[in-house]
């Protein structure tokens, strides 16, 4: 593909990779809710909330649910978050970019 073709395929295109668990941290935020707290609610070790916050766990579907459940905010748009996430970084990775989280 020449340059221009990629330019134009690559418009709009984030040059980063983000994590849902950005998201999650925002929302954990704005629901004054600790990851502790989350944790618990979820059943998971806090290690776990900790490596989904910064991209080094998936956000699987059961979590995805379990934070519906916890935070109101619908679990399609979490898997969609993370669909968007690990797209993002084949796509980075396949253009040879190094990958790293936006944060």
């Amino acid at each position: 593909m020449d340059r221009a073709r990629r330019t134009l395929y690559a418009a709009g295109e984030l040059d980063y990779a983000v994590p849902p668990g950005e998201t999650l941290w925002e929302l954990l935020e704005e629901k004054d809710m600790t990851r502790y707290e989350l944790a618990a609610h979820i059943g998971v070790p806090l290690d776990h909330i900790d490596q989904l916050i910064l991209g080094l766990l998936p956000l699987t579907s059961e979590v995805a649910v379990a934070l519906e459940r916890i935070t109101g905010t619908p679990a399609k748009l979490w898997n969609r978050l993370e669909a968007d996430y690990q797209s993002t970084r084949v796509r980075l990775q396949s253009a040879g970019t190094r990958v790293e989280n936006s944060g």
